[in-house]
């Protein structure tokens, strides 16, 4: 079964010197040809799909990083080796303090998440399942707001 969880939104930032190096006239498609891009892995499609889609820049179009760490990920857009998609969760704080920006605020990328399971559990991974459903449902957006 796949209980659908919710939307969580992506937001496309940078470092303050990243963005005046490399955005200082806002994210256009030339600035983002020779910008470098934080991509977590080879299966990650969120900052190919998002420079595809607004800017139509394909893939191999733009220099990329690949660094499969979450903390490593944002720690090294906080650094300025590029510029990524971080979940909205993570962000409240850097925003806050200016140590990252949003690139394109009026543009999130938003992923609908889904939670797998048998149909039917034993008594303590339905009480899994449930407790994910129920903290999902507080942290992420409705998949109806999409």
């Amino acid at each position: 079964t796949a209980l659908p969880l919710g939307i969580m939104r992506y937001r496309l930032v940078a470092s303050p010197a990243f963005q005046r190096q490399y955005f200082p006239d806002g994210l256009q498609r030339e600035a983002a040809r020779y910008a470098p891009v934080m991509v977590f892995d080879r299966k990650d499609r969120l900052q190919a799909d998002f420079l595809l889609r607004e800017l139509g820049l394909p893939d191999e179009a733009y220099p990329c990083h690949y660094l499969p760490s979450s903390d490593a990920f944002i720690g090294a857009i906080r650094l300025g080796f590029g510029y990524g998609m971080v979940p909205e969760q993570q962000l409240a704080d850097d925003i806050a303090r200016q140590r990252l920006v949003d690139l394109a605020p009026h543009r999130p990328s938003d992923v609908p998440l889904f939670w797998h399971h048998w149909t039917v559990q034993s008594p303590r991974f339905e009480e899994l399942s449930q407790c994910i459903a129920d903290h999902a449902a507080k942290v992420l957006l409705p998949m109806s707001a999409v």
